[in-house]
């Protein structure tokens, strides 16, 4: 297993999408099956559903998360673990001789893959934790917010009766005020640039791409 592999990794909201999303637009083959934009990654995730479903198949076996959030040790492959994933390179390297793959859960299985794929090239993508962290949070939200518009009908029912029960209260006689209350939410766009050491000889801006 000699050709050209790169292994695109790196934790969950770290830009593992826009910087493979790059690299496919370049032209680098990340495989034929991609899993497909959704909130937070719009354009697409850019993650080969083939080692996706492996990787959470083989979490899910040994009583993981599928997400891979996980502290825990991973218990060591079996013989037959090995053969599917080895299976898997096999066909994608059948059908390029310089490919490559992304998933946030190969940092689960480094080791396993540095034994298949002894001659790959690694890029591991790292990002600031809070703002990691913080990305993550805001998918968690604008997935549960999304989950609420879908029930919009019943959530007005349920505030126009909290709202007539106030007005029909015994506060009627007494002073009152009442305020409206919102929010903004601002997005903020970012630029993520890319820095070679050392002095900086080399950079290059994936927006502009």
């Amino acid at each position: 297993m000699n050709s050209n592999v790169l292994v695109i990794t790196g934790m969950h909201r770290s830009g593992t999408s826009v910087v493979t999303q790059w690299l496919h637009r370049c032209g680098l083959p990340i495989g034929t099956k991609l899993v497909p934009g959704g909130i937070g990654n719009a354009e697409g995730h850019f993650e080969d559903v083939d080692f996706l479903a492996l990787h959470e198949q083989l979490l899910k076996n040994r009583k993981l998360p599928v997400s891979g959030f996980t502290d825990q040790p991973l218990q060591l492959l079996t013989a037959i673990d090995k053969q599917q994933l080895q299976a898997l390179i096999v066909v994608r390297q059948r059908e390029n001789s310089q490919w490559g793959w992304k998933e946030p859960r190969t940092c689960l299985f480094l080791d396993i893959y540095k034994e298949l794929l002894p001659s790959a090239f690694y890029l591991v993508v790292v990002r600031d934790h809070n703002a990691t962290v913080n990305s993550m949070l805001s998918r968690e939200y604008a997935t549960h917010i999304g989950k609420f518009q879908a029930t919009k009908g019943l959530t007005r029912m349920k505030w126009l009766l909290y709202k007539k029960k106030s007005r029909k209260s015994s506060l009627e006689n007494t002073q009152r005020n009442t305020s409206k209350y919102g929010y903004t939410i601002t997005n903020v766009s970012s630029t993520i640039s890319f820095h070679c050491r050392p002095k900086n000889t080399c950079s290059f801006n994936i927006r502009s791409c």
